[in-house]
């Protein structure tokens, strides 16, 4: 399988790698045996990157995951965890419902400043049974988990703090990389307006539609030195439909590509191709000689400019988004 290095450290990743919210029992039970078979099933498949958190089961997780690594070469897998939850025991009958089934008993306490990152990532070791951790992600920080006012205190935590007690695991080589585990894009580009982040974990939102525009991106990606990686868990993208003609224009002008090729209008192209049959158009876009195999939208907002579908002997009439009108021009309804 392919790797992919991560921003500007030496550590490469494969470009499937393994999430393990659901060892840990997320929405439903999972026993021992199924989760040995299902991480068996992923080495075999060639994934050599384990992504777990102390969250996943309440500490669950990590065991499980340092069960099954800890007899495999530790040159031959990247393993990363999260900091930003500290665990304490709770009687059975005061464990609180975080959607996990059968989890262990314990409960979580949020702290993202330096004292609880380095008892966080000391505990992690002892579930894990393991002698070293190539990531670290900061866990759920933002409004989406916290909402705004604990944030801005978690926030300041981590700035203030936090940051540096990742640098200093980093340069003492404890880990080679750190990094964001979050649920949204805005507190993204406020940590690394603050700190240069070595990756990003994303769940489900970073796609074509919704990638970052800040300077801070456009200025790494120009040098052609980024200084952050994006991994996109297996959480489901975005399924509306992109009506924004500034997501959409903006995206095809710094990609320097047409919109995306699916039957949806949606955040995933390429997810939502393989999930739905593809039916070429033959519309021209402009500075193109010939036209790309496109899909056509379900949602059809009124306008006034149409183009020819070739999907169908009787050639409808379509009419194209609104965010997509500025990018097409009618054509002469030729095949391809």
């Amino acid at each position: 399988m392919q790797t992919r290095r991560i921003g500007r450290t030496a550590l490469a990743v494969t470009e499937y790698s393994f999430g393990t919210a659901g060892l840990g029992g997320l929405y439903r039970e999972c026993t021992r045996e199924a989760a040995m078979a299902t991480l068996d099933a992923a080495w075999e498949a060639g994934i050599r990157y384990f992504d777990t958190a102390p969250f996943y089961g309440l500490g669950l997780a990590e065991r499980r995951v340092g069960d099954f690594l800890r007899d495999k070469p530790r040159n031959s897998f990247v393993l990363s965890t999260k900091v930003g939850r500290l665990l304490h025991p709770v009687p059975e009958d005061k464990v609180p419902d975080y959607t996990y089934v059968k989890p262990l008993n314990f409960d979580i306490t949020y702290d993202y400043g330096y004292d609880a990152i380095m008892r966080s990532v000391e505990m992690s070791y002892a579930r894990l049974g393991l002698n070293r951790i190539d990531i670290l992600y900061v866990h759920d920080i933002g409004g989406y988990t916290h909402g705004a006012a604990k944030n801005n205190v978690y926030l300041e935590q981590l700035l203030d703090s936090g940051l540096k007690a990742l640098e200093e695991l980093k340069s003492s080589g404890v880990i080679s990389a750190y990094g964001l585990g979050v649920n949204e894009v805005p507190v993204c580009l406020d940590v690394m307006r603050q700190a240069e982040i070595d990756c990003i974990l994303l769940a489900g939102r970073y796609t074509s539609s919704t990638a970052p525009r800040s300077p801070i991106c456009c200025r790494s990606a120009r040098r052609r030195e980024p200084r952050w990686s994006w991994a996109v868990s297996s959480t489901p993208a975005f399924s509306q439909p992109v009506r924004s003609r500034e997501h959409i224009s903006i995206t095809c002008r710094r990609r320097r590509r047409c919109a995306p090729r699916s039957r949806r209008w949606s955040a995933s192209p390429r997810s939502a191709a393989r999930r739905s049959p593809r039916r070429p158009c033959s519309f021209r876009w402009p500075g193109r000689k010939s036209p790309p195999s496109c899909s056509e939208p379900r949602n059809r907002p009124a306008s006034n400019e149409t183009w020819s579908c070739c999907a169908s002997k009787s050639r409808p009439t379509i009419t194209p988004p609104s965010s997509l009108t500025r990018l097409l021009r009618p054509n002469s309804g030729r095949r391809r």
